[in-house]
C-alpha cells in the first residue's frame, strides 16, 4: 500500500492534512479535533493508520492560538468573545478545494475537549456530515436541534468522569430533538487518558467501521460564489436530562422520531448559569491528573458503580 502524503500547516498554523494515495474516486473525509492542551499531532497519532487503510483524507486542525484559542482548548475558545464560528468551516472548504472529497462521506470526531466543541459544531453543520463520533467527551452546547438527522455515536471508558455529567446530557439532547440514530460504546475499566492509547490499538478502527455504514442523507450544495453558512452566535449553556444510564458495552438507541420531535422544547431550554464551565474544567483536570493507588475494592466500586447497571437495553459486542 502506497504511503499517504502528510501536509503540515495546511490552510492554518499547526493543522495537519493526510492525503491518501492517488485514487480515481473522491475520497471520504475525517475531521478530527484534539483534546485540551494538545494539538493536531494527537489526532494524527490516533487516526493515521485507519485513514491510510481506508483511503480516507484525514484533516486534524489545531485550535488557532493566533485567534486567542486559550490553551489549545476548543470548548474554552467557543465560550470566549474571540471565537470565530466560521473558522473551522473555512478550513474544511480549503481541504475540499485541494482534493476531491465525497460529499456524502464526511465524518467528524474529536477527543475530550474536541468532542465537547463538536457538541456545538456538529448540530450547526449537520447538512455537511454523514455521522459524528464523540470520543471521551461532548456536551450539548447547541442552542437548537440539527437541521439534518445525523447519526451519533459516543465512545467512552466506563471509568471516565466525563460520562455522567457531559456525554449523557449530549445524548439526551439528540434524543430530545428526535429522529437521530444514537449508539454508545462504553469500554469497561477504561479511564479518560486510556482512550488515547486505545484509539490506535483498535477503537479508531471500530469507530470507522461504524462511520462507513453511514452516508449523508441531507447534503446541501452551496450556491456558486456563496461564502458558506452564515456565522452562528456563541451558544449559551444548557443542561438536558440524558435519560437512562448507559451500561458498559454496546447500546443502540431507537431513533426518537416515533416519539415525536421535541426540537421546540429542547431549543427553549437555554440560558443556563455559568457553573457548568467551571465544573467541566474541574472534571478535565481530575481526569488528566495522576491517580493515587486505592485498595482493590474501592477501585472496583469506582469503575463499576451500581447505578450504571439499573436499566437500559445493552448489546455487548462479541
Amino acid at each position: 500500500m502506497a504511503e499517504p502524503t502528510l501536509v503540515r500547516d495546511f490552510s492554518c498554523k499547526g493543522c495537519i492534512l493526510q492525503l491518501p494515495a492517488p485514487a480515481s474516486d473522491a475520497a471520504p473525509l475525517l475531521l478530527a479535533l484534539h483534546g485540551d492542551s494538545h494539538d493536531a499531532a494527537e489526532m494524527l497519532g490516533a487516526w493515521k493508520d485507519v485513514a491510510r487503510a481506508q483511503g480516507a483524507v484525514l484533516f486534524a486542525p489545531t485550535c488557532p492560538k493566533e485567534l486567542k484559542c486559550p490553551g489549545g482548548s476548543w470548548w474554552r475558545w467557543l465560550q470566549s468573545s474571540a471565537h470565530d464560528a466560521t473558522w473551522l468551516g473555512r478550513q474544511l472548504d480549503a481541504v475540499r478545494a485541494h482534493i476531491a472529497i465525497d460529499a456524502q462521506r464526511i465524518y467528524a470526531t474529536g477527543y475530550s475537549g474536541g468532542s465537547s466543541y463538536l457538541g456545538y459544531w456538529a448540530p450547526a453543520h449537520s447538512a455537511e456530515l454523514a455521522a459524528v463520533g464523540y470520543v471521551s467527551g461532548g456536551y450539548p452546547f447547541a442552542t437548537s436541534c440539527a437541521h439534518c438527522k445525523i447519526p451519533v455515536r459516543a465512545v467512552i471508558g466506563a471509568a471516565d468522569g466525563m460520562l455522567e455529567p457531559y456525554v449523557k446530557p449530549l445524548l439526551g439532547f439528540f434524543e430530545a430533538c428526535g429522529g437521530h440514530e444514537i449508539s454508545t460504546r462504553v469500554v469497561p475499566a477504561l479511564g479518560h487518558k486510556g482512550m488515547l492509547a486505545a484509539l490506535p490499538a483498535g477503537e479508531a478502527e471500530r469507530l470507522w467501521s461504524w462511520f462507513s455504514t453511514h452516508t449523508a442523507q441531507c447534503v446541501v450544495e452551496p450556491d456558486a460564489g456563496s461564502p458558506g453558512p452564515a456565522p452562528s452566535a456563541v451558544p449559551a449553556a444548557r443542561v438536558v436530562d440524558a435519560g437512562a444510564p448507559v451500561q458498559a458495552g454496546e447500546t443502540a438507541h431507537e431513533p426518537a422520531a416515533a416519539r415525536g420531535c421535541a426540537c421546540d422544547h429542547a431549543a427553549g431550554t437555554t440560558g443556563a448559569p455559568t457553573w457548568p464551565w467551571a465544573l467541566l474544567a474541574i472534571t478535565c483536570v481530575r481526569a488528566l491528573r495522576p491517580r493515587t493507588r486505592r485498595p482493590r475494592a474501592h477501585r472496583a466500586e469506582r469503575r463499576c458503580p451500581e447505578r450504571w447497571y439499573r436499566r437500559g437495553s445493552t448489546r455487548r459486542e462479541g
